[in-house]
C-alpha cells in the first residue's frame, strides 16, 4: 500500500471514529434528560388487568413494558418466565413469538395469566397466616438478546410489586321460596348472599342471572340497580323468578319441594364497578348449586 493510500484510509477510519463519539454522544445525552433514563434494555412491569373471575379461576392480563433505549434496533426472542403470587408461582411459560423493538423506542407484551381458585386458596391461607392484606406479585425470566452483531445475548429480568389479593366473591342460595301462584304464572322469590372476603369493596352493575332445576332452565332475569358489597362483609339479595305455568307444569313444579333429589344451579353474571383500574369493568361469573331439600324453609 502507498503512502498516499494509507493516509487516505488513516483519514477515513478517524472520520468515522468521531461520527461514532458524535452520535454516541448525541444519543447519551438525549437519554440522560429523560425523567427515568436508561441506557441498556429493560423489562418492566407495567399494569395488570383483570378480565374474568369465575367459580375456578381467575384469568388476567400481565402487561410488561420492554424499552430499548439503544440507538439501533432490537430482538428479543426466546422469552420464558414465571409468575408467582405471594411466593406461590401460578404459571410458567413462553412468550410465542420474538419481539422487534426499533431504536430509542417501546413496546408493551400481554402475558396471559389463568390462576386456579385452588393456587388463590392456597396464597390466602398463607396470608391470614401472616395477618396480611395485600401481597407480592413477581415475574422472573430469561431472554436473548440481538443487536448489530451481538446475538443472543442473555438476559435476566426479576421485578415485584406489591398489590391487594383479588379474591372471587362467593355466591351462596340461602332459600328458594314460592311468593304467588297464579292462573298463568308463578313467582318464585331466590334469596341468596354474596360474600366479599376483600379489604375493598365489590360493586356489581349490568347483572344478569339464571336459574336451572335438575339441569334444565326455568327462569332467567336481570338487576338493573347496582349491588353494593362492603369489604369483608356478606350481602343478602333477593332474585326475583317468575315461572309460566306451562313451564312450571312441565318441570314438575309440585314435587320439587318434596324430592330429596331436586337439584338447582344458580348462575349470576356482572361487571365490577371499581375506580381500581386493574379490575374495573371486569366480568365475574359466579355460581352456586345444591339440593332444595338444604336450603332454609
Amino acid at each position: 500500500m502507498s503512502g498516499r493510500s494509507k493516509t487516505i484510509l488513516e483519514s477515513a477510519i478517524l472520520i468515522t471514529f468521531l461520527l461514532l463519539v458524535i452520535f454516541v454522544g448525541k444519543w447519551y445525552w438525549r437519554v440522560s434528560k429523560q425523567a427515568y433514563p436508561t441506557y441498556k434494555p429493560r423489562i418492566e412491569m407495567s399494569y395488570f388487568k383483570v378480565k374474568k373471575f369465575t367459580k375456578d379461576s381467575t384469568d388476567m392480563d400481565m402487561i410488561l413494558l420492554v424499552r430499548n433505549p439503544l440507538p439501533f434496533k432490537l430482538l428479543l426472542g426466546n422469552l420464558s418466565y414465571n409468575i408467582y403470587i405471594g411466593g406461590v408461582e401460578v404459571i410458567e411459560s413462553k412468550y410465542p413469538a420474538s419481539i422487534n423493538i426499533e431504536a430509542e423506542d417501546s413496546s408493551l407484551l400481554k402475558f396471559p395469566v389463568i390462576m386456579k381458585n385452588e393456587k388463590l386458596t392456597e396464597i390466602l391461607n398463607k396470608l391470614k397466616k401472616q395477618g396480611v392484606d395485600s401481597t407480592e406479585y413477581k415475574i422472573e425470566g430469561n431472554a436473548d438478546l440481538n443487536f448489530l452483531l451481538l446475538k443472543n445475548t442473555p438476559y435476566h429480568f426479576n421485578f415485584s410489586k406489591k398489590l391487594p389479593l383479588y379474591i372471587i366473591p362467593k355466591l351462596a342460595v340461602e332459600k328458594i321460596r314460592v311468593k304467588k301462584i297464579g292462573l298463568k304464572h308463578t313467582q318464585l322469590l331466590i334469596n341468596c348472599s354474596i360474600h366479599n372476603r376483600n379489604v375493598f369493596p365489590y360493586n356489581f352493575k349490568e347483572t344478569v342471572y339464571e336459574i336451572k332445576i335438575n339441569g334444565s332452565h326455568l327462569v332467567d332475569g336481570k338487576i338493573d340497580s347496582t349491588i353494593n358489597i362492603p369489604a369483608h362483609s356478606k350481602v343478602e339479595i333477593t332474585l326475583p323468578a317468575d315461572v309460566s305455568l306451562i313451564k312450571a307444569l312441565e318441570a314438575g313444579f309440585d314435587s320439587w319441594f318434596k324430592s330429596a333429589t331436586t337439584e338447582y344451579d344458580l348462575y349470576f353474571a356482572a361487571k365490577i364497578v371499581a375506580d381500581d383500574n386493574a379490575i374495573k369493568d371486569s366480568k365475574v361469573i359466579l355460581e352456586a348449586k345444591g339440593k332444595l331439600k338444604d336450603l332454609k324453609q
